[in-house]
């Protein structure tokens, strides 16, 4: 836990969220957000999961590296084997664990309440996300974006189904996904690859058949860190070849959170029940 703790404060995530993550707020309604150091799944190194769902689950950050790409929110059902993007930002976060709140409670209880000023969430706030919950179960049109997602960067809950205004730069988000679209990106960032635009252009780490470790050492080699950082949190790997390269690429970066994240996952899979023939 120090280091998921020294990683949240590199992230500079908000000092409520961070004791949100520590379990240090109660968290009233939901049992899906469970303290993240209770068991460890396979999962590649670029997800940090920050909660533990209701079985094989993770709630977390997506951070890539060598790369301009900004950490993103996500979910890992791990059978579905694939992230699905949720938020951007800690405050839409929050506002989606009250939209699970409000499904069951269908009202701001006292419990809501509390937890809302625990994490210095406006009570404004919460009675606006309270009206958005409210029109949508009753099948009304809704009268404004949902507070905190009024960016076009995040795929807004019950709204804009077919994400044609979306602008972020996850590619399972996207309304149609272009082979260009995924330089940047892992094979866990791709629902269906069968809605990829011109597959034959995607990057070599996303092509069936392909020896991710030695495609790996080969970018390594040619000094290419952005393209090795993806090949790695590709599917296919076995654990404790991750384990290796993640080691091999620390030497590759000065980067403090790098170095946070890659003790993480190692430690975490070094500690887990997991086998060194497990892949994810």
């Amino acid at each position: 836990m120090k280091t998921l703790k020294a990683i949240l404060n590199k992230l500079n995530l908000d000092k409520y969220f961070q004791k949100l993550v520590l379990q240090k707020i109660e968290i009233p309604v939901l049992d899906t957000y469970n303290p993240v150091w209770e068991y460890w799944y396979p999962h590649p190194p670029c997800l940090i999961p920050l909660f533990l769902g209701y079985g094989a689950e993770y709630s977390g950050l997506v951070c890539h590296f060598f790369s301009q790409r900004k950490p993103l929110f996500v979910e890992y059902i791990l059978e579905q084997g694939h992230f699905r993007e949720t938020a951007s930002n800690e405050k839409q976060f929050i506002t989606l664990m009250l939209l699970e709140m409000l499904e069951t409670e269908e009202e701001p209880t006292k419990e809501i309440c509390r937890f809302c000023r625990a994490v210095n969430y406006g009570g404004e706030d919460l009675q606006k996300v309270f009206t958005y919950w409210d029109e949508y179960s009753y099948g009304k049109e809704h009268t404004s974006p949902l507070v905190y997602f009024s960016d076009k960067e995040t795929v807004s809950p019950y709204g804009n189904i077919e994400r044609s205004e979306y602008d972020g730069d996850f590619p399972a988000s996207m309304p149609r996904i272009k082979a260009e679209d995924c330089n940047n990106a892992c094979s866990f960032e791709i629902g269906e690859m069968d809605c990829i635009e011109n597959p034959q252009n995607l990057p070599v780490w996303f092509k069936e058949n392909i020896n991710l470790k030695e495609l790996f050492h080969q970018y390594l080699s040619q000094n290419k860190p952005k393209e090795a950082w993806l090949t790695l949190n590709s599917k296919g790997w076995l654990l404790k070849d991750v384990a290796e390269a993640l080691t091999l690429l620390k030497d590759k970066t000065d980067s403090e959170l790098f170095h946070l994240i890659a003790d993480n996952w190692i430690y975490g899979w070094e500690h887990s029940d997991c086998d060194e023939e497990e892949k994810y």
